[in-house]
């Protein structure tokens, strides 16, 4: 049976550890070993597919949404702070 790809927005582990979000305009692959990826990069694929990397699990909890954030976008701040 082929691997699904998650639809709730969220992030997500794959496979290999790497860490991704899933948005409702795709994906980002934030974490790649350990090493943060462009920011801004979706992946929209012409071959393959997001899915190849499965299974995922989903990643429950804020705290640790936030803590993958500011280790992948260091110089990124909340909402609100200066």
């Amino acid at each position: 049976m082929p691997m699904v790809e998650p639809e709730i927005a969220g992030f997500y582990l794959d496979r290999d550890g790497d860490i991704w979000e899933r948005r409702s305009d795709g994906w980002r692959l934030i974490l790649q070993r350990g090493v943060a990826v462009d920011p801004n990069s979706l992946w929209d694929w012409t071959e393959g597919h997001v899915r190849d990397y499965g299974p995922f699990a989903l990643v429950h909890g804020d705290a640790y949404a936030a803590r993958m954030a500011a280790v992948a976008f260091p110089t990124a701040r909340p909402t609100g702070e200066r």
